[in-house]
């Protein structure tokens, strides 16, 4: 029998060809479109880039559901499920999510970016403000449930559910090329196991995985309180994570800009325009590029009947390049009038989605990029060739171009 090991080895080139195709597929379409039409064809998938029509069908989100196919692998979760159930799961943990997302809480996450990058940075590795970003969200994460679990460990399973979730995509995507189910099956058991182990060594994550399986008693059967955490845990770092990453790079690709916005932070103005300048990162590099959606029943959408059980793509990066809502849309400008001027069109900039099914803790992470964006602009000096890096997808979008960076401290 075919191992993991040996899938992963003999598919892993093909899975990342497969979805990064896909998402410079999204991107081209996204440039191509930007003063066009708002239903196209993508792959014989309808991909929607308008802005109303988005907002329309993420709103309904009874009749465009979340279908995640091979993710399910991964236990059945807020993320994963619909209805009822989404509703009670949800209910566990987005009054800590949205706790943590208030403003007030503004200098708390400042400063606990502030020490990870202080800590972790070494300007001889590149690769180390990944990691100090990566350790700030996690730690985020913990202290908005009120936990504490190893931190080595969590990056660990952050590693590894980026790399398998990529197989269970492609493999969603392109199930003719699965060739031995069992093997994937066992890494997800193998992946859940790890978390099983992290979590119970931390006592504070028991409890908080116990009092989620004592709220929701029979309401759920076959409640596995790890299984909500654990994605929970994931798709609030990740999102977050990768468009930090970015706002490293759009940095590093501008030194003359980048010490104009360190030394007007301080002021209204200067600390603005850092902020508009994370958005512009996250309007031109969505850590979701595009989103699916399927069908639960005939619907109506900009005056066309979709049958129940199409999928449906909407472009995030078609909405973000969209002339119609953005000036000079294919540009990256940091001090565009949009964001500068706080002109925005709330419904043509969703970074993490839309509507109840949008990114559960959306408020908690803009206010990390916010604020982990002034950090790296106070702490250091980052500089790399002025071309597009190279970028990997699996769930979100991330570049890979920090072996390119240079760092100096401040």
């Amino acid at each position: 029998m075919q191992s993991i090991r040996q899938q992963k080895t003999d598919k892993s080139e093909e899975a990342l060809a497969f979805l990064n195709g896909l998402t410079s597929e999204i991107f081209d379409l996204a440039d191509k479109q930007s003063g066009a039409q708002d239903l196209c064809d993508l792959r014989s998938l309808i991909t929607l880039d308008d802005a109303e029509l988005i907002h329309e069908a993420a709103m309904n989100s009874d009749a465009f559901i979340k279908e995640y196919n091979l993710l399910k692998l991964l236990g059945r979760n807020r993320f994963n499920t619909n209805g009822r159930e989404w509703e009670i799961r949800r209910g566990l943990t987005q009054k800590f999510f949205s706790q943590a997302g208030r403003s007030s809480n503004r200098a708390r996450v400042h400063r606990t970016y502030a020490r990870r990058l202080e800590e972790i940075v070494d300007p001889d590795r590149p690769w180390s403000l990944f990691d100090a970003l990566q350790t700030g969200a996690i730690d985020i994460f913990f202290k908005s449930l009120n936990v504490e679990m190893d931190m080595a460990g969590s990056r660990r399973l952050m590693s590894s559910f980026r790399s398998l979730s990529r197989y269970l995509q492609y493999f969603s995507w392109r199930p003719d090329r699965l060739e031995n189910p069992a093997a994937l099956e066992a890494a997800a058991r193998q992946l859940d196991n790890n978390v099983r182990m992290i979590a119970e060594a931390a006592p504070g994550v028991t409890l908080l995985m116990s009092a989620f399986e004592e709220q929701v008693g029979d309401s759920i059967a076959n409640f596995v309180g790890r299984h909500e955490f654990f994605m929970a845990f994931l798709a609030g770092i990740e999102t977050t994570v990768s468009s930090l990453s970015w706002v490293a790079h759009e940095l590093a690709r501008r030194p003359a800009l980048q010490e104009e916005l360190a030394n007007g932070l301080g002021s209204e103005k200067g600390d603005d325009r850092a902020l508009a300048f994370a958005h512009e990162t996250m309007r031109m590099r969505p850590p979701l590029p595009f989103v699916t959606r399927a069908t639960s029943r005939q619907v109506d959408l900009g005056g066309m009947a979709i049958d129940p059980g199409h999928t449906i793509v909407f472009s995030i990066a078609g909405l973000h390049r969209k002339e119609r809502y953005w000036t000079d849309p294919l540009r990256f400008w940091p001090d565009r009038p949009e964001f500068t001027e706080k002109t925005v069109n709330r419904k043509a900039f969703i970074p993490f989605f839309a509507g109840p099914r949008k990114c559960g803790g959306a408020r908690l992470a803009m206010l990390e990029v916010e604020e982990a964006t002034k950090v790296m602009l106070e702490q250091l000096r980052l500089e790399m060739p002025d071309r597009d890096p190279p970028f990997d997808y699996a769930l979100t979008l991330r570049p890979t171009g920090w072996d390119d960076i240079t760092m100096t401290r401040r």
